[in-house]
């Protein structure tokens, strides 16, 4: 592998901010973190020296250090005396997507492909906004499940999911434990057809941080999604909170055909989502 450096590429865009009650060492961190992780940085690049990075971001060498050694421990970077500090990450090439036009068969696709544990299971009055989307009459009942995924053993999605009691009554225990909610839903004879989901960002809470495996404050793209049967009904409520840097939404777009003052505006041709698998146990 070519090993290279970036030192002469990165340009000290984002500066650490000693007003913010956030520490400095722990501000660097993040900022190299972020480039490891988006790609600004690959796996093998030598990243700059303290010296160098001290200069960029105006702080001092022991707060670099600090840094540095927080990205070693995370496993992001490996230090060696003499050779520098050289980033070990890499996005695992092979890699789950699906169009928005087959969601249904990727979300069948991510329940084969990964592991489920369930954290709670009971029966309860849903919350305001779940009770409107499902469409539900007062006093109505929803089983909620909280469930974490994950792959090879590292965690990347939890998912808070209400679905009607009157589907969920034919859900077991030992189901939930293993099965993705997509199949149990198809297992009481519906046809799952469609999904409406939002797509925003959020941050971790200590519940979620602990259980994914992130800091308290850790940004993390989060979606809620409604199902529907072919009769229209929607029959589960999800909220899903995902880590970045192990699940990504992408977006294609075309150029649209020209209208009548001769502008061809681009618009999203098809929408999907892609989990990068993680280090394999051979890593």
């Amino acid at each position: 592998m070519a090993i290279k450096s970036r030192t002469s590429e990165m340009p000290a865009d984002t500066r650490p901010n000693d007003q913010l009650r956030t520490p400095l060492y722990h501000q660097v961190y993040l900022i190299l973190r972020d480039k490891i992780l988006s790609g600004v940085f690959n796996d093998g690049d030598l990243i700059p020296s303290e010296a160098e990075l001290s200069r960029m971001y105006g702080v001092s060498r022991i707060t670099v250090r600090r840094a540095v050694e927080d990205l070693a421990a995370e496993g992001l970077v490996r230090r060696r005396r003499g050779a520098g500090t050289h980033v070990t990450y890499e996005p695992g090439r092979d890699v789950i997507s699906v169009d928005v036009k087959n969601i249904l068969s990727g979300l069948f696709e991510i329940g084969k492909e990964t592991t489920v544990k369930l954290l709670e299971y009971g029966i309860d009055l849903p919350p305001s906004d779940v009770k409107r989307a499902l469409r539900l009459e007062d006093g109505a009942q929803v089983q909620r499940t909280v469930r974490v995924r994950s792959t090879l053993g590292n965690p990347f999605s939890f998912i808070v999911a209400y679905v009607p009691y009157e589907i969920a009554a034919h859900f077991d225990r030992a189901r939930l434990e293993t099965d993705s909610l997509v199949d149990l839903l198809e297992s009481t004879g519906r046809k799952l057809t469609h999904a409406s989901q939002n797509i925003s960002a959020g941050l971790a809470d200590p519940i979620i941080a602990r259980t994914l495996g992130v800091d308290v404050g850790t940004a993390l793209i989060t979606a809620n999604r409604v199902m529907y049967d072919e009769s229209g009904k929607p029959v589960e409520f999800v909220r899903a909170r995902y880590r970045p840097d192990r699940f990504q939404y992408w977006l294609d777009m075309e150029r649209a055909p020209a209208d009548a003052d001769g502008k061809a505006p681009f618009v999203v041709s098809s929408a999907g989502r892609a989990a990068p698998t993680p280090v394999t146990e051979a890593d």
